[in-house]
């Protein structure tokens, strides 16, 4: 029985020392393989960099530069292939697109509005006699702006437009009245119309006028032609105003004139053009309802409502 257990000890034993001994054997190769098999260089120049295996290339005399599709020599299978730059070609430019231009948008033309009869009514009152116009002065800004004549009223209708006033420091023209005095060149006869005062009609601003309130002084006669005799007409206007706590009034001429044949209003010397209309329709006489109570004005005579015979 002992024999047996010392025989058992031994080969115990035996088979211990050889797992030890290939154990150490492996402990050498693995040592071996870190000393000699390993490169450190890049660990050195990046510590966080991960190891690799040490493999030591030497270029052959008879290598040459591949362009990655060639066949690879053999034995390099593997290995990174050298990429020959010499014969890239140079690329194509590319042609910009010229833009094309956005076209202009054509601009539709303001339809002009057609002109319309004026009624009746829009007639300025009026008065033939009884009343004695001054000798013409010179010392008032004046002008006639517009000097239309009505062709849908067949030419029966003018309607003249403008601005009368004295350039002093005491003349309100606020205050002041304004008559529109048409005269027939050839007799000398006269008729008076009483102006409505409309700022802003004539469209000047008036800029540096010494007077106050300037642009009161813009007026609008309306007057029907349906009735004068054939001739000439020149035109002028009376400002009857406050001087200095007393009434005053002078008259001024136009140079603007009109003509007239067949009880129609046509262009004159003086020259002024005829609005064009579609209109055709008849003429309306002057129709001018009678005042309540005769009303005075500067001439001393009540306006009459009547138009010239």
């Amino acid at each position: 029985m002992q024999k047996g257990y010392k025989r058992n000890g031994k080969v115990i034993a035996v088979f211990h020392f050889f797992i030890g001994l290939i154990l150490v054997a492996m402990l050498i190769g693995i040592v071996y393989f870190l000393l000699e098999k390993m490169d450190y260089s890049d660990k050195l120049a990046d510590p966080q960099a991960t190891m690799r295996a040490y493999v030591e290339m030497t270029a052959s005399p008879d290598s040459v530069l591949t362009n990655g599709n060639d066949p690879q020599p053999e034995g390099t299978e593997g290995a990174m292939a050298l990429v020959d730059l010499t014969n890239t070609a140079t690329p194509e430019p590319t042609a910009i697109p010229t833009p094309t231009p956005t076209p202009e948008p054509t601009p539709t033309p303001t339809p002009t509005p057609e002109p319309t009869k004026i009624p009746s009514s829009k007639l300025s009152k009026l008065r033939k006699s009884g009343f004695n116009v001054p000798s013409p002065s010179t010392n008032a800004t004046l002008e006639v702006t517009n000097l239309y004549v009505s062709e849908p009223n067949k030419n029966t209708y003018v309607e003249i437009q403008g601005y009368a006033y004295i350039d002093e420091a005491t003349y309100d023209a606020s205050k002041a009245q304004i008559f529109l005095i048409v005269t027939q060149e050839e007799s000398g006869k006269q008729i008076a119309y009483k102006a409505a005062s409309v700022p802003g009609i004539s469209g000047n601003a008036h800029e540096g006028a010494q007077c106050q309130n300037p642009t009161s002084a813009d007026f609008d006669v309306i007057l029907s032609v349906s009735k004068f005799s054939d001739g000439n007409y020149g035109l002028g206007v009376v400002l009857y105003y406050d001087l200095n706590g007393s009434t005053a009034y002078s008259y001024h001429e136009f140079s603007e004139a009109f003509t007239v044949k067949d009880g129609k209003a046509t262009a004159s010397e003086a020259g002024f053009s005829i609005a064009a209309a579609s209109d055709e329709g008849d003429a309306v006489e002057p129709q001018v309802e009678a005042e309540p109570t005769p009303a005075v004005d500067a001439f001393g005579a009540p306006l009459d409502g009547s138009s010239i015979g």
